[in-house]
């Protein structure tokens, strides 16, 4: 045994010693509080052994010496890690301002810094790092170029998410290795990265993928590098980069701010005065010059910085709900560029300080105020405490204009969710209809100026008989931290007819910070309904038919009447989503105009842990009438479980890719095709008017091998041409004897020749499946898989095969490799 594998033995043994942090509702993630070096080095080894949440006191640690501070054999982290700063003594609270967390390096070790090898995501938030930072996103292959292709691979849609951390003469290197079409994220947001004349954030594909880096409100002093590296001839795939808000200044004499060698960059609204590389392929709204600063690097206030109130409110994944400090993160008209938000407002401010339906300082009185003056920051501070304080509407409010902000969480008493899992959010503004003929609460008229925005956070919706929110007009409207259905503060919220209805471009329902959080239930229609005229909109991280019990630590059922979301627009993006208990689908996407939408990483019907929340009918349904049906729907790194029919049903449309996804537990087939049931296999060349053309699907003849590899064989016929055939695993398999997909393994590259007579040709394959240790194939396991043309077009799952280890010893004597 090497000195690394006897420390780490050690290290295993004294976990016991940090108690997990009560109560411990889902078993999957362990969460720890620790409060000195040797409780940090013993969490993070349980990190390598299991999903960990790590909550540090504040404090000064010192990584070297631990797992982390080596050549990447040893410092390993479980999917789904995360290592969170600024707690109080025994975790009780939490006040992530700079410095209160400080991580070090002065130990030394291998490389004198700490490296982390990643399973999967892992979340750094409230931390100040006085040490650079590698992270090996490439699995457990060589920590410069990853693992070649066809080998272990990183799981589907992993993301490092490193928020609202302070790196002080360091910065962060990310190394990304991955095969297959689709590689993950780094996201950093609400950051503050200084040293001078260094790539303070470098992100190198070397295994290929098409990794995304999102730069979300960052301060970098510092060069910003994005590089593509492919090794020994084999790798392929992009970075694609987009930055919003940052503020980017290298003060050294190094000559840039950015440094990239790719050339898919997209840069909006940040400060930036050079840039080296190719050049964006899309800029707006850049300003250059001194970002004016103070010695903390926040923006001076008199006279302002140019950063201040000059930024976008829209964001991919929505916009961070505070600072680098904790702080409010919008505070003017519009969200200043870098880490830290001024106390600077540019808009008029106006306060609700009753409950009144009208007159002086009521609700009413302030969006008609705000109107007038065509901008508006409207507050609340209605009597003592959290109340809640109930305003019931006798007749609609005025229609919203644009440049409006109704902030419910400046409610003494209000705050935002701060759970992972669940949501603690206290709502202390309730928007009640007095009677059946107040049908709305807030809306934009669809005669709003195209560039009119408002944002609404914090506020409760009771009783609206068409929609609650309603945006017919404008665009790039912000919808954060609302609570649709379930009750407030012991207030009963009686159904809305929708809660959030959309028929503008551009939007955010939710956001990427977990404070964004939206619960959207008990509607008597659909829960959110993005209309033919929503496209390029973001439904991000709600929970929509779920609600949440602070008690009890557990969901509600805060089903809605119909679908959890109903898609009738193009180009938008779903993701991060719990989408349970609703009457009919998950979601529905429906009809002519719903083309290109992206359904992507959401839970539906099951939450993160495996909880069953399943809907009435499909999880994810895609349907219209002949000639007036979606295309080109991309379903990919979905949980869909325990949902009353199908999994995914398309019964219209064409090109719906749906790939990388677990599908399980589905009272109907994993994926169907067409008419309910399965969809046997014809003549690919002379079907028409079926959905995703009838596309075939493979028929699997053997599944053979050991523990961690084997050979799956099998035959795909079908028109000439290039295939993903994509490979899954499962417990058991279907009732009909037709997939579903629990795992899914890897995906391969099938061509189908050119028969000499006929249009349908046959490919046989065989092909070898790896397993990510501690995963292992025993015989039985279920092993089924799906076909997906050039186009997009998705077969449903084939018949499964039975496994057979043919392992020596196979009984048991031979143990599985670790």
């Amino acid at each position: 045994m090497n000195r690394q594998l006897a420390r780490l033995a050690l290290l295993v043994l004294a976990i016991p010693a940090i108690a997990p942090i009560a109560p411990a509702a889902f078993a999957d993630n362990v969460e720890l509080c620790v409060s000195n070096d040797a409780q940090l080095r013993t969490a993070l080894v349980s990190a390598y052994l299991l999903p960990t949440t790590i909550k540090v006191v504040q404090g000064t640690y010192e990584l070297g010496g631990s797992i982390w501070d080596n050549e990447g054999d040893i410092g390993i982290t479980s999917d789904g890690t995360k290592v969170l700063g600024g707690y109080t003594a025994n975790c009780a609270g939490r006040d992530i301002e700079r410095g209160n967390t400080v991580f070090d390096d002065t130990g030394g070790g291998v490389y004198f810094h700490p490296v982390v090898v990643i399973h999967g995501n892992l979340t750094l938030e409230g931390l100040t790092w006085h040490t650079d930072l590698s992270i090996e996103a490439n699995h457990i292959g060589d920590e410069d170029f990853g693992p070649p292709p066809g080998t272990i691979d990183l799981p589907p849609d992993t993301e490092v998410l490193i928020r609202r951390n302070a790196f002080i003469g360091g910065g962060i290197d990310v190394d990304w290795g991955q095969d297959d079409d689709v590689g993950g994220t780094l996201r950093v947001v609400d950051s503050l990265l200084v040293e001078p004349g260094a790539c303070v954030v470098g992100m190198f594909a070397f295994a290929g993928g098409t990794p995304d880096v999102e730069l979300i409100n960052n301060t970098i002093y510092g060069v910003t590098c994005a590089y593509n590296h492919y090794s020994d001839g084999w790798g392929f795939g992009q970075i694609v980069a987009y930055a919003y808000n940052n503020i980017f200044h290298d003060t050294s004499s190094v000559g840039w701010d950015i440094d990239t060698q790719t050339d898919a960059f997209y840069l909006v609204d940040n400060m930036l005065n050079h840039y080296h590389g190719p050049g964006p392929i899309e800029e707006s709204g850049t300003l250059t010059g001194d970002p004016e600063l103070d010695s903390s690097y926040r923006p001076i206030e008199s006279p302002p910085s140019p950063v201040i109130n000059s930024g976008s409110n829209q964001v991919r994944g929505g916009l961070p709900s505070s600072d680098l400090d904790g702080g409010a993160r919008i505070i003017g008209s519009t969200v200043d560029r870098g880490a830290y938000e001024s106390g600077i407002s540019d808009e008029l401010l106006l306060q609700v300080t009753n409950n009144s339906d009208s007159g002086a300082g009521s609700l009413r009185s302030a969006i008609t105020s705000a109107n007038t003056n065509g901008v508006g920051i409207i507050t609340f501070d209605i009597g003592a405490g959290c109340g809640p304080h109930v305003i019931t509407l006798a007749s609609a409010l005025p229609d919203l204009g644009g440049g409006i902000i109704l902030n419910g969480y400046s409610q003494t008493g209000s705050s935002l969710n701060d759970l992972d899992i669940g949501d603690d959010a206290t709502i202390c503004v309730i928007l009640e209809a007095g009677s059946g003929s107040v049908t709305h609460a807030l809306r934009v008229p669809g005669s709003a100026a195209g560039d009119a925005a408002v944002s609404i956070k914090g506020l409760a919706f009771s009783g609206f008989g068409d929609a609650a929110i309603d945006l017919q007009g404008g665009a790039g409207h912000y919808i954060a931290g609302n609570h649709f259905g379930g009750s407030v503060g012991g207030h009963a919220l009686q159904p809305n007819g929708i809660d959030i209805r959309i028929d503008v471009g551009n939007s955010t329902v939710g956001g990427d910070d977990d404070g964004a959080r939206n619960i959207v239930g008990d509607a008597t229609d659909s829960g959110i309904v993005l209309q033919a005229d929503a496209s390029f909109s973001q439904i991000v991280n709600n929970y929509i038919g779920v609600g949440w019990s602070t008690g009890s630590n557990s969901y509600t059922n805060r089903g809605n009447g119909l679908r959890g979301v109903r898609i009738l627009g193009r180009n938008n993006t779903l993701g991060a989503n719990l989408i349970g208990d609703n009457a009919q689908a998950g979601m529905l996407v429906d009809g002519v105009f719903a083309d290109d939408n992206t359904i992507d990483g959401n839970f539906i019907g099951a939450d993160p842990n495996g909880v069953a929340l399943g809907n009435g009918n499909a999880g994810i349904h895609v349907t219209g009438t002949p000639g007036d049906a979606p295309f080109s729907t991309t379903i990919r790194y979905n949980r869909i479980a325990n949902n009353g029919d199908q999994g995914v049903w398309i019964d219209e449309g064409y090109f719906n890719k749906i790939r990388k996804n677990s599908i399980y537990a589905n009272g109907g087939l994993g994926i169907d095709l067409d008419a309910a049931g399965v969809l046997p296999n014809d003549d690919d060349g002379v079907t028409v008017g079926l959905a995703n053309e009838g596309q075939n699907y493979p028929v699997l003849t053997s599944a053979l091998g050991g523990y961690a590899s084997g050979r799956i064989a099998g035959t795909l016929t079908t028109t000439p041409g290039d295939y993903t055939v994509d490979f899954y695993m499962g417990n058991a398999c279907d009732g009909s004897g037709y997939g579903e997909g629990r795992t899914w393994i890897r995906g391969a590259t099938i061509t189908v020749p050119t028969p000499q007579s006929g249009d349908q040709g046959t490919a046989t394959f065989a092909v070898t499946l790896h397993l990510d240790p501690p995963a292992v194939f025993v015989t039985g396991t279920s092993i089924t898989s799906t076909a997906t043309d050039a186009g997009g077009n998705t077969s449903e799952f084939s018949q499964c095969v039975a496994y057979v280890n043919d392992t020596i010893f196979a009984d048991g004597f031979d143990p599985a490799p670790q």
